[in-house]
């Protein structure tokens, strides 16, 4: 399952009423970090996939979710479970990291 672009709306259905956790990636186009993590991201998906669900929000086209949610750095990759965050990580080092963030996360 490749990564579902969420928007508001989505957001909703997808985190907030969703027994199955889910990660979300908050990225922007003009990320340089964001664009170089993304194919690391979408084969983590593929990977896991049974485990959890995978998300991302582009922050440029959903400003009051972002700031709701409380980013401020880019990428921000958070973990919601039960439709509250849960365990977070901002701008990953590595693949090592990201997967040890979805490892840890695993019901």
């Amino acid at each position: 399952m490749a990564v579902i672009h969420l928007d508001r709306k989505e957001f909703d259905e997808f985190v907030v009423n969703q027994e199955k956790t889910i990660i979300v990636e908050y990225t922007a186009p003009w990320c340089v970090y964001c664009r170089r993590i993304a194919p690391i991201y979408e084969r983590l998906s593929n990977e896991y996939e049974e485990q959890l669900l995978f998300g991302s929000i582009d922050t440029d086209q959903e400003p009051q979710l972002t700031e709701q949610q409380l980013i401020e750095v880019l990428p921000t990759f958070v973990v919601y479970r039960d439709g509250k965050a849960v365990d977070s990580i901002v701008v990953p080092e590595s693949k090592v990291v990201l997967e040890e963030l979805i490892r840890e996360n695993i019901k």
